[in-house]
């Protein structure tokens, strides 16, 4: 234990992602040989869904929560975020089996691509001391709460925000502006022009609490750099930050891609998410069912194969 640095918490509930996983570890063993960090796992998968057991030998195993347990003791009113519940639930089981100072909370389909990323990155942290380095949302999920962490890659000092102050449960949705909207007396066509724009920014998702208590106790906080190519449009030129899809704050995204720079470009071409830190490659995250990989059998396996390849050009 005395020459970690990391703990890197994920968690796993499908075969598909158990692959994944698999997949990731192999690059972060390849991306950071001092072996200074841990990766722990939480298994939520249902029973007899794995075609192998999760591997012992990489990966520090914690039990999760079956979703039929879940949703017995699930308010109802939360009852249609179950998803979102059944994985902040069992990431909160993880945290106190974390002894190092710093952990980093990953989606098993982020990969993170710089060589020697874990000592960069906690590095960086210390220097500006920075309690949350973070893979923010995508602009493209406008929904999303906006230039605060999110939680598909979050880097965490423990020394300044402490375990036992993390939250990651959801939160209902803000209801913003849409209800005024819908009363004033404007055309319909014009109603469904703004209706959209009203959720901008409403989701209070498994991040936002720490978001919030981030922006409270003047903690400092860093995120990489979603590129994003939005098409031109006059009303998000026009219209505030909370109307327009298209993020007004300076440096919330770049246009240069990794293809740009001379790296593989899967990521976009697969429909996945790019992101850039201090002009270079970061990471890419394939969100998996948004994406073209597809779920299981043959299909996934020739396209995993296909990752595989790609990554090992990183």
């Amino acid at each position: 234990m005395e020459n970690l640095k990391l703990t890197i918490c994920s968690v796993c509930h499908s075969e598909e992602n158990r692959k994944l996983l698999e997949l990731n570890h192999a690059l972060v063993s390849k991306l950071n040989p001092e072996k200074n960090w841990i990766w722990m796992v939480a298994d939520n998968t249902p029973e007899g869904r794995l075609a192998e057991v999760i591997d012992q030998r990489k990966f520090k195993v914690v039990p999760g929560l079956t979703m039929e347990k879940l949703i017995s003791s699930l308010d109802p009113v939360f009852s249609h975020m179950k998803a979102g519940f059944h994985h902040s639930t069992a990431v909160h089981g993880m945290i106190p089996h974390i002894k190092t100072r710093f952990f980093l909370l990953l989606d098993s389909d982020l990969y993170i691509v710089r060589p020697g990323w874990i000592n960069e990155v906690l590095g960086h942290m210390e220097k500006e001391r920075l309690a949350v380095f973070d893979v923010p949302w995508h602009p493209r999920w406008y929904k999303k709460p906006r230039y605060l962490p999110a939680t598909h890659s979050i880097f965490v000092d423990s020394q300044k925000l402490k375990l036992s102050e993390l939250n990651f449960f959801p939160q209902l949705p803000s209801p913003r502006h849409a209800r005024l909207l819908k009363s004033l007396p404007l055309p319909a066509g014009l109603k469904n022009i703004f209706l959209g724009r009203t959720q901008i920014g409403v989701s209070r998702d498994m991040g936002f609490i720490i978001g919030e208590k981030l922006q409270r106790d003047a903690l400092k906080y860093e995120c990489v750099l979603p590129v994003f190519r939005p098409k031109a449009n006059i009303l998000n030129f026009l219209l505030p930050d909370k109307f327009s899809y298209l993020p007004k704050k300076r440096r919330s995204y770049t246009k240069t891609s990794f293809g740009d720079l001379g790296y593989p470009d899967f990521a976009l071409k697969n429909g996945a998410e790019e992101f850039m830190w201090q002009g270079r490659p970061f990471c890419f995250h394939l969100r998996g069912h948004k994406t073209n990989l597809g779920r299981g059998g043959a299909l996934f396996d020739n396209q995993i194969n296909e990752l595989r390849l790609v990554l090992s050009k990183f």
